[in-house]
């Protein structure tokens, strides 16, 4: 059986969420739950989708972006089950991204308030025969396995690219630079990341937007991954830490447990 929660929260100083979660094809600004019998017909058909999008910097727009990246992706999960291969859905998920990344900002340059508007989207899609991620940004995937967490997707960041050249940065502070995204004003701007994952019985899958990683500590999150109850209720003390951190974003998660 796979187990679902998503939750996406205003948190403690942001005016408007512009956050959104996509759970199968529901999006949703607050809060959804589901459980899909692995042996059943539906998932093993049509699989499970889940994504998680995180609307820029507070920009005008962030939260149309969002919506804008999720509901493109919500119109696409039925075409996935059609293929037999991991690599032809990584393929048609990277050509579906930089639709999505073209028609954001062809939107924001029809309508002046909205331009330079953009998004993260981060997400999965796990079937029978193929367990895929996607990602564009600085939202996260990680894997809980064995009371030990492990980031799956590498943020595209200014940090994550100063490491790469050998540069140092100051860890305490975060630059809020992201070096690719859906949207954002420049068409060349949107590299993603696709690859397979390993989830067997027993693994949580956390994805996750910044709003929740930037606050939350490793330790911190196999701390209470390991200490959980029912998924729901583990999903609330994340948000609930993230807050009593400060609250300082949005925060948005799906977790996903198979057990």
């Amino acid at each position: 059986m796979l187990h679902v929660c998503g939750i996406s929260d205003l948190g403690c100083k942001r005016d408007e969420n512009q956050d959104a979660i996509l759970v199968d094809s529901i999006i949703e600004k607050k809060e959804i739950r589901l459980a899909l019998p692995i042996e059943g017909h539906y998932y093993s058909h049509y699989g499970l989708f889940c994504a998680v999008a995180d609307g820029l910097g507070g920009q005008k727009g962030g939260a149309v972006a969002s919506l804008i990246a999720l509901e493109f992706l919500a119109g696409k999960k039925y075409e996935l089950s059609k293929f037999s291969h991991a690599s032809q859905v990584e393929h048609y998920l990277r050509d579906n991204i930089q639709s999505i990344h073209k028609q954001v900002i062809d939107q924001g340059q029809l309508n002046h308030e909205l331009e330079g508007m953009g998004t993260t989207l981060t997400g999965f899609y796990l079937h029978n025969n193929y367990k895929v991620f996607f990602h564009v940004g600085d939202s996260r995937l990680y894997r809980f396995r064995g009371n030990f967490i492990m980031q799956l997707t590498m943020d595209h960041s200014l940090e994550t690219l100063t490491q790469q050249e050998g540069g140092e940065y100051d860890q305490a502070s975060k630059s809020g630079i992201i070096t690719s995204s859906i949207g954002g004003g420049n068409l060349g701007s949107c590299k993603v990341d696709t690859g397979e994952i390993n989830f067997i019985k027993g693994d949580i899958l956390l994805l996750c937007s910044d709003g929740l990683s930037d606050l939350i500590a490793l330790e911190s999150m196999e701390e209470i991954l390991a200490g959980r109850d029912d998924l729901a209720t583990t999903a609330h003390c994340m948000v609930n830490a993230a807050k009593e951190a400060g609250g300082s974003d949005n925060i948005s998660l799906v977790l996903i447990e198979n057990m």
